[in-house]
């Protein structure tokens, strides 16, 4: 059985399964998930541009609730260039977990991958974005807010 309890693992799996270095164009596909983190659909949500897809939650969620998803990731690949999650993917990724909080259907991850072979996570990423903010607040004394240490991290 699949189990999609990792990065490597999810990134691996959707770019096999979407086909990902493969495509002149830019395509999210999303892996809806049980409660044992088990594949229980997969579906090609959007297919873009070069360097860009439309999508809106709305037809994420539709699916997760069709499926009866405990959880589901998101991959695209970024087809002119690296695997870099962009401020639209990040931004992505906060509005599925805004949206997952309500709906009770977890969005585990969003995995870019890149013509080269290479994958990133959005869930890393905010991640370790989290671990430099909650730094520069604790290195202040706990004088500075969230938002002043997110304006200190960006001015560095």
């Amino acid at each position: 059985d699949i189990i999609l309890d990792d990065q490597c693992k999810m990134a691996a799996f959707g770019r096999e399964a979407f086909q990902l270095d493969k495509q002149a164009e830019e395509v999210v596909g999303m892996v809806t998930l049980n409660n044992e983190l088990q594949p229980t659909g997969l579906f090609e949500v959007s297919r873009g541009s070069l360097c860009e897809s439309i999508l809106h939650p709305r037809e994420i969620f539709k699916r997760a609730l069709l499926s009866n998803a405990h959880s589901f990731v998101l991959f695209h690949n970024h087809p002119c260039g690296k695997s870099d999650i962009s401020v639209e993917d990040a931004g992505l990724f906060i509005t599925m977990q805004s949206i997952s909080n309500v709906m009770g259907i977890e969005c585990r991850d969003i995995i870019a991958t890149g013509d080269d072979g290479t994958f990133q996570s959005a869930a890393e990423e905010q991640k370790l974005a989290q671990e430099a903010i909650d730094a520069i607040i604790e290195e202040s004394g706990g004088e500075l807010t969230q938002e002043e240490a997110i304006e200190k991290l960006f001015a560095e």
